[in-house]
């Protein structure tokens, strides 16, 4: 007795399809780049600027001679926004790396929902290869009836010519569905960083698609914390706000604070004989100017905040509009797959074995047998068609709450 034949190769899942994208993907890259950069640009907010030494050389008895000076004085100084300015442009960006972070992760659904078109694509494609193939085994099988009928001079050579014309039809349409499967690898090998051409064995398309109904209240709960163009919008709309708080505060004085010590030569500290002294300053820039300087980006601030308000309103009922069409898909297919899967299939396949029966025993034309027959083929090309359509969909209503599925 011999074992078991070398299993074929393992099919690849959908879940590992998108993981092996996702880590492929170069926008997906580069965003999680600027998400670091943005983050890591943060604590440069909070630190004060770069201090400044100074060294002067003061009454020496010849030109650029150090040595020989009559004084020198030596001091730091270090310059200080207004108190408090640091901790708003640090909250600013941390709003610019929020924003960044939703739109990457709105990028990574997206690669998702590319990998898993291409992929369901490429399912539904080899499941109407696999429904010509059964459709040929049926013609053939019906070409056998009649030639028995025509033996038996019960029918023309009319029906047999149709019964094997509808044979090689099928022949045909087969060429334009192996098209089609080509096309579909095609775009997930490119997906998968892979030669277009290479083969892949995918998981078949199910018969049925177990997903949790879309109710549209249940999806427009908490939409704002979900949709990521919404989180997007709004942190965008919260940086544009202390943006505007910044141009504000502009207005505020800096300041510098300066300290340091003379030294003096000693015939020059007689007769006190006081060698060195100390001093300390504090200044601050006051913006004189603000209606010519400050003003234009008080303006352009406000403008911005109004713009960055407006956008998020509109994004908001952008994606409401979205969600409640993707509710009205989904439950439209849902009630088409419902109704081709309890009524129209096994109608079909009980009218097909009947109709195989009646037409054996003359009851009826070859006419009708052959538009059972095509009903059968359209219907069940159609229901795996919604399958795909209601898996689809319902991952571009997942992608709106901000979920992968």
């Amino acid at each position: 007795m011999t074992g078991p034949g070398p299993q074929g190769p393992r099919a690849l899942d959908l879940s590992s399809a998108v993981q092996k994208a996702l880590a492929l993907s170069p926008d997906v890259a580069a965003l999680e780049a600027q998400v670091k950069a943005e983050r890591s640009a943060q604590w440069q907010a909070l630190a004060p600027s770069d201090p400044s030494a100074s060294a002067s050389f003061n009454d020496m008895p010849s030109f650029i001679d150090p040595g020989k000076p009559a004084s020198s004085v030596w001091g730091l100084s270090q310059s200080f926004n207004f108190p408090g300015e640091a901790f708003v442009t640090f909250a600013q960006l941390g709003d610019q790396a929020d924003a960044l972070e939703r739109q990457l992760h709105a990028e990574r659904l997206q690669v998702s929902a590319n990998v898993k078109t291409a992929y369901r694509q490429l399912q539904l494609a080899r499941k109407n290869l696999a429904l010509n193939d059964q459709q040929e085994r049926l013609d053939r099988e019906i070409v056998q009836v009649v030639k028995r009928r025509f033996q038996a001079a019960s029918v023309t050579e009319v029906d047999l010519a149709d019964a094997q014309m509808a044979v090689y039809s099928n022949e045909v349409s087969r060429a334009d569905l192996e098209l089609a499967e080509k096309q579909a690898l095609a775009n997930l090998n490119v997906l998968l960083g892979l030669p277009p051409a290479a083969p892949e064995t995918v998981e078949p398309l199910p018969e049925r698609i177990d997903l949790p109904p879309a109710e549209l209240g249940g999806a427009l709960k908490d939409l704002d914390a979900r949709n990521d163009p919404i989180r997007q919008a709004r942190a965008a709309d919260r940086a544009a706000g202390k943006a505007l708080g910044l141009a504000w505060m502009s207005l505020l004085a800096n300041f510098t604070v300066q300290a340091g010590s003379t030294f003096y030569d000693a015939p020059v500290a007689e007769p006190d004989g006081i060698q060195q002294t100390y001093y300390a300053a504090v200044s601050a820039n006051f913006p004189l100017w603000f209606f010519l300087n400050e003003s234009s980006g008080i303006a352009q601030g406000v403008h911005n905040a109004e713009a960055a308000d407006k956008q998020l309103a509109a994004q908001r009922r952008q994606q409401v509009l979205a969600v409640e069409s993707a509710v009205d898909t989904l439950q439209d297919i849902r009630t088409k797959l419902e109704e081709y899967r309890d009524h129209l299939l096994p109608l079909s396949d009980v009218t097909v074995q009947a109709a195989l029966t009646n037409y054996g025993t003359g009851k009826i034309q070859f006419q009708d047998l052959a538009n059972a027959v095509g009903a059968l083929w359209a219907n069940k090309a159609a229901y795996y068609q919604l399958v795909e359509s209601y898996a689809l969909a319902y991952t571009a209503y997942a992608q709106l709450l901000g979920e992968d599925r």
